[in-house]
């Protein structure tokens, strides 16, 4: 028998495994820094322009960019809001709103002048009042925002009532004063709660869980940082935002979607710190370059600026550049705030569970046809 030698079949060079990237998240805000400050300048540069008209163009396209950013379950959020809608809006409210505010400072000034003792505190009533309805206009303004967010076609909805959220801002606020502060905890869930109790997408409601999600878990902490606010320079308060975020998204359901966030202090005070140190510097060199510019064009010292001197510059001129320019920059500095707090949630939210997209359908309640009037008068429009 002749023996046949065997040979070992020749093997085929396997290619090296190809990375795959890994799945995205089901919530996320892919939302750039750069792209947000060109469009905020810009927004401010043609508001300057035109004397503040083009605020409701602006505040448009800054949502519909937000909006734009956001993807849930690989479809972005669109944001179908009109500036003639802002616009109407304001108009319609300032018609009615301005003479009941002229009444109201009228009658102010005339209690003080006729008891002077009284001042202060006829003014400080004036303010208080102005405030509360802020927080009943933000609460309108939710209404309409949530009427023009869409996912998919199917339109985001806010029910509820403006005064009775604007009832539980003042009697949680009153008691978080009378208490110094201790009692924000069970303030801030109590109206985040009733916020996201009242969100629907389509005919589905957002839930939080009130018997996890009560004010005592945050207690301890919030003590801690209430105790560290003064040497900490309100430093704590960040460790406190960032327990606070957490442990309201963990509470917060959609269907069987669970959500659960993972940011730390030091990120919630990154988002505010360096915007307003930035803010701060610009502030203060836009000071400098006010008071160069108006000696120079007047040819005068200055010490003089603040007085009407033989160079004819009003008294007036000056305090209004500096308050036309502190309120330019504050105003990109908000956008940018949102968008940095906005993007720091998102890269760090994750949600499980399974997503019954196909259940969902569309609320039959009809959308409001105005914008945030009153908000806009208050200048409490927020997002």
């Amino acid at each position: 028998m002749i023996a046949v030698p065997i040979y070992a079949a020749p093997t085929q060079p396997t290619a090296p495994p190809v990375p795959t990237a890994p799945p995205l998240p089901i919530l996320y805000y892919d939302g750039r820094g750069r792209a947000v400050l060109r469009l905020v300048l810009g927004n401010a540069i043609l508001g300057l322009l035109t004397g503040g008209l083009y605020r409701f163009w602006a505040k448009t396209r800054f949502r519909r960019h937000i909006w734009n950013h956001i993807v849930f379950d690989g479809d972005r959020l669109e944001y179908m809001g009109r500036p003639d809608e802002l616009m109407i809006g304001l108009i319609v409210v300032a018609i009615v709103f301005v003479p009941l505010a002229a009444a109201l400072g009228l009658a102010t000034d005339l209690l003080a002048f006729n008891a002077p003792k009284g001042a202060m505190f006829y003014h400080f009533c004036t303010i208080a009042l102005l405030y509360l309805l802020g927080q009943l206009a933000l609460y309108r303004a939710r209404f309409y925002r949530m009427s023009r967010t869409a996912w998919r076609g199917i339109r985001f909805r806010q029910s509820g009532s403006a005064f009775g959220y604007m009832r539980r801002w003042l009697g949680w606020s009153a008691l978080t004063t009378i208490s110094l502060g201790l009692l924000l905890p069970f303030r801030n869930q109590s109206l985040y709660r009733y916020r996201m109790g009242h969100t629907w997408l389509g005919d589905r409601q957002i839930h939080y869980d009130r018997h996890k999600g009560s004010g005592w878990g945050l207690m301890p902490r919030w003590f801690l940082c209430w105790l560290l606010l003064a040497p900490s320079l309100g430093a704590s308060y960040a460790w406190y935002r960032a327990a606070e975020l957490r442990y309201f998204i963990a509470r917060t359901k959609f269907g069987a979607l669970e959500p659960s966030l993972d940011i730390s202090s030091w990120k919630v005070l990154k988002v505010y710190a360096w915007p307003a140190i930035i803010m701060l510097i610009t502030i203060g060199l836009g000071g400098v370059l006010i008071k160069f510019l108006l000696t120079s064009l007047y040819d005068t010292d200055m010490r003089s600026l603040g007085t009407e001197d033989v160079n004819g510059i009003p008294i007036w001129l000056s305090p209004l550049l500096y308050a036309v320019m502190v309120f330019f920059v504050y105003g990109i500095v908000q956008q940018i705030i949102t968008h940095r707090l906005i993007r720091a949630i998102g890269l760090r939210l994750r949600v499980e569970g399974p997503l019954d997209a196909y259940g969902l359908r569309q609320s039959a309640e009809r959308s409001r046809r105005s914008g945030e009037g009153l908000a806009d008068v208050l200048d409490a429009g927020g997002l």
